[in-house]
């Protein structure tokens, strides 16, 4: 692979990871999304020049509603969730929510929309099938990590495992780029150094409930890297092909 398509790679991926991370925090907008049946997240999400901003200003209508006390978080909940806890006390059934949702079915089912809308150069890169098990991978044992501490603890936390399953790609997609170096301050720095410095300034912006949040993120980061080993021992198929990296530049 020529070094500039390489470094263009590069760049672009690490952009849409940020992105996609500091988007898709567990948040107000993605309930009301399923609510209204008109509007379709995953169409709007993969719009790449629209879908960002209308998500965002869709978060900033809501806070700003929740802010003024137009709504109460109380009614709001209410009103935009369903509690698969309610419905069931197994213990798997409560390890799956512990691990892709904190509240609800339709943030469930919000967490997979997003997660293929703003995925579309990982995927391109990585492939669905093998994209989609390193996301699996890494939000269990971010909710056997989360379910194990809320039973510790007994806390009511609003961070779910899911956020492990995205570090997780983080992680991989950073080591599979290992050998791009990026200049900063005229020190050549590492992709996998660059995402994990995201992963931290993420984890640092969240107010509530640090230590449990960084444990999840920060595990599912390495669980990223250990999938990376991991595979050098199995016969893969050969996902970055120069048409590939054309099509998503």
């Amino acid at each position: 692979m020529d070094s500039d398509i390489q470094q263009d790679l590069a760049q672009t991926l690490m952009r849409q990871l940020i992105s996609a991370y500091q988007t898709i925090q567990p948040s107000t907008y993605d309930k009301i999304m399923h609510k209204l049946r008109f509007f379709n997240p995953l169409k709007i999400t993969k719009n790449r020049k629209f879908g960002p901003i209308i998500l965002a200003s869709v978060n900033l209508l809501i806070h700003y509603l929740k802010h003024k006390q137009i709504i109460s978080p109380q009614n709001f909940r209410k009103f935009f969730t369903l509690n698969i806890r309610n419905l069931t006390e197994k213990r798997f059934v409560n390890l799956i929510s512990y691990a892709f949702t904190h509240v609800s079915l339709p943030h469930l089912l919000s967490n997979i929309l997003l997660f293929y809308g703003y995925s579309d150069n990982i995927s391109k890169l990585l492939g669905i099938k093998k994209m989609f098990l390193i996301y699996l991978t890494g939000a269990l044992i971010g909710g056997v990590i989360l379910y194990w501490q809320q039973k510790k603890n007994r806390d009511q936390s609003n961070f779910n495992g899911s956020n492990a399953g995205y570090t997780a790609l983080a992680g991989y997609t950073a080591m599979l780029l290992q050998n791009y170096n990026r200049q900063m301050v005229g020190i050549n720095i590492p992709a996998w150094f660059e995402c994990l410095i995201s992963v931290l300034l993420c984890i640092s912006q969240q107010s509530n409930d640090f230590k449990n949040k960084g444990v999840i993120e920060i595990t599912g980061f390495l669980t990223g890297i250990l999938l990376y080993y991991i595979q050098q021992f199995i016969p893969q198929k050969q996902y970055l092909k120069r048409d590939l990296v054309i099509s998503i530049i």
